[in-house]
């Protein structure tokens, strides 16, 4: 037994074609119509996405999400909750898979950190609303209404969500991929 050099699958010695990924294991140049000479194979693409995804994954979470006034901006990491340390872990977790070829398996740390990334912006969200609805009724006909209302705008989501979702979208994308093209 020997293990198939696209998929990482075992497969027989005297195997022509990998039975799980459909990949050719003849050695031969594929000069089919449609096929460059020199492309990449679709498990090498699927492996160039699935990395890619787990980096930009993990560049997310030191991206900014969140800019308030007077505290300036923060990162999914600087939360002081456990949310970026999943999401780095399932980053790491897309990084390793990709580089055994378990690519089925990147669903997991792919949509693992697409919902713990969702959940967190619904919660962040929802509060923001609560205490602007809060401040909205204990501050009516008050001085400091206006004051708190500038402060609640002032509050932006930034560019480090659409990073976040970005990687984990190439994670799934790349757990998803077929193992070869037209097979």
């Amino acid at each position: 037994m020997r293990k198939c050099p696209f998929c990482a699958e075992e497969i027989r010695e005297e195997a022509i074609i990998c039975k799980h990924c459909k990949s050719d294991l003849s050695g031969k140049d594929d000069l089919s119509p449609g096929k460059l000479v020199g492309s990449p194979t679709v498990p090498d693409l699927r492996k160039i996405i699935g990395l890619s995804g787990a980096v930009i994954l993990f560049v997310g979470v030191f991206c900014p999400i969140i800019s308030m006034p007077i505290m300036g901006s923060m990162n999914y990491f600087q939360n002081g909750k456990a949310d970026g340390v999943i999401v780095i872990i399932a980053a790491a977790m897309a990084g390793l898979l990709c580089l055994a070829g378990k690519y089925r398996w990147l669903l997991l740390p792919g949509i693992g950190s697409a919902v713990t990334t969702a959940i967190t912006y619904y919660n962040f969200s929802s509060k923001m609303s609560e205490a602007k609805e809060r401040f909205n009724s204990e501050l009516f006909n008050n001085f400091f209404k206006g004051l708190a209302d500038a402060a609640f705008q002032s509050v932006q989501f930034q560019w480090g969500w659409a990073i976040l979702i970005l990687g984990a979208a190439l994670i799934i994308a790349a757990g998803l991929m077929k193992g070869q093209a037209g097979r």
